[in-house]
């Protein structure tokens, strides 16, 4: 299995136990943890991560039997049915954290990381005559049997639930994560999650902090240390400032950030905290491209991409998402992005690698030239220009990375300290172009 990560200050990515800096990156979907309707075939699931060279998990949970993704019958739930098949809100169903057990197992022995959901706050979003989540939710007062009113205010949709409104509710929530954790805490390859897109105000974001707080202790009581990240909140309804400002602020190891201005030339991340760009939390379905993970990975961003497993027709996949012909070209692109930037990661070292748009003409540049490493993308192909500058005195061997056919070729070596070293990418078609010393190259 993947040992476990940390994060230093300042870095972009996280480290291994042995001191790797690690980029992360996958596919992920809904039915990970809980079938919605038919059995989900992980195994094929995990087969398909590996081929597109994916070593990150997010492996998802909802509390109830609509998270208002996907329609179809949801198992196993997290609570335990009373004798007149209401929920009992005091007692955890088992068969759920021996799957969440099983399957952090399974995918840890392929040499991938898994990220667990504790909440998805999706549905508490919406509400309506046709289809309202909360009606089957457990936290609605009909059923349950402990007395539990999760929507005291009459919303219709339980938007109190993920606030700390009602202490009760709060201490069945702490309990679950607590318990979570100590069904997961132990393995190495273990990351957690708070919620996915859960309301963005402040009574949800303190919810979140508290629960994010309740994970780290539990962690630390168990002298296990794995990442725990917050992702960004319902940002379509507006407050995108917000969730980047309480993001920042909280004590997250790694966060997942959203809005627009990540579709294209997205902003560089700056080691505060790992970030990890989620397609989901930028255009929900569809959208993705091999060039936009490029952009993502050379401005110092880990990868997800949220995919519907339209086109490989895995058993179990999410039933109900009406993915268009366009979207599911999207993730396939997506699925060629991340096996294309995984293996390029692996060819340099990326500890103390920045986000140095400003060294390359294209704009796209991962680099650590006093070590040597540097990661340059020119998405329209062509001439561009490096700084090799502070890579002076050092030989680096070039690689080419074909964007679009998805080959790498060899491409001799060159000198460090030129300021404004010309390169011109093969075949003037887009490509990345990965440099490590040639020494280190050669013992590789």
């Amino acid at each position: 299995m993947p040992g476990p990560l940390r994060h230093e200050p300042g870095e972009l990515f996280f480290t291994d136990a042995g001191g790797k800096a690690v980029y992360l990156a996958g596919i992920h979907t809904w039915t990970s943890a809980q079938d919605r309707g038919p059995a989900f075939d992980w195994p094929a699931f995990l087969a398909l991560q590996e081929r597109c060279g994916g070593n990150l998990l997010r492996v998802w949970a909802t509390d109830g039997p609509d998270d208002f993704s996907v329609d179809g019958p949801t198992r196993p739930v997290l609570f335990a049915r009373a004798a007149d098949g209401r929920y009992d809100l005091s007692r955890f169903d088992q068969a759920f954290f021996d799957r969440i057990r099983e399957r952090a197992v399974e995918a840890g022995r392929r040499g991938m990381y898994v990220s667990q959901m504790f909440f998805n706050g999706w549905s508490l979003q919406f509400g309506d005559e046709k289809r309202n989540p909360f009606t089957e939710s457990p936290w609605n007062a009909r059923n349950n049997v402990n007395g539990i009113n999760g929507d005291p205010r009459g919303t219709g949709y339980g938007a109190d639930v993920q606030t700390l409104r009602d202490p009760a509710i709060t201490a069945i929530q702490e309990a679950y994560v607590r318990r979570v954790v100590d069904a997961l805490g132990d393995l190495p390859h273990l990351l957690f999650e708070v919620s996915n897109e859960s309301a963005n105000d402040e009574g949800t974001w303190d919810w979140q902090d508290r629960m994010l707080d309740t994970a780290k202790r539990r962690l630390a009581e168990r002298g296990w240390g794995r990442p725990v990240g917050l992702t960004a909140a319902a940002g379509w309804l507006g407050g995108r400032d917000r969730i980047a400002a309480r993001l920042a602020g909280s004590a997250a190891d790694w966060v997942s950030p959203d809005g627009d201005r990540y579709k294209t030339d997205p902003p560089p991340a700056d080691g505060a905290k790992v970030s990890i760009v989620d397609s989901d939390h930028v255009w929900g379905l569809g959208g993705q491209s091999v060039d936009w993970c490029w952009q993502v990975f050379t401005r110092g961003h880990n990868l997800w991409s949220m995919d519907s497993l339209k086109n490989p027709g895995i058993a179990g996949s999410p039933p109900s998402t009406n993915t268009s012909p366009e979207q599911a070209a999207a993730e396939d692109a997506a699925r060629e992005g991340i096996r294309q930037t995984r293996m390029a990661s692996e060819m340099v070292d990326l500890r103390g690698a920045r986000s140095r748009g400003g060294l390359c003409s294209t704009g796209f540049l991962l680099a650590d030239p006093a070590d040597g490493d540097f990661v340059a993308y020119a998405p329209k192909g062509g001439a561009f220009t490096l700084d090799l500058s502070g890579a002076a005195g050092k030989r680096l061997a070039a690689r080419w990375v074909d964007t679009g056919a998805g080959t790498v070729s060899e491409a001799g070596a060159v000198e460090g300290g030129n300021a404004a070293q010309g390169f011109s990418t093969p075949g003037g078609r887009p490509a990345a172009l990965v440099l490590r010393p040639a020494d280190r190259a050669a013992r590789r």
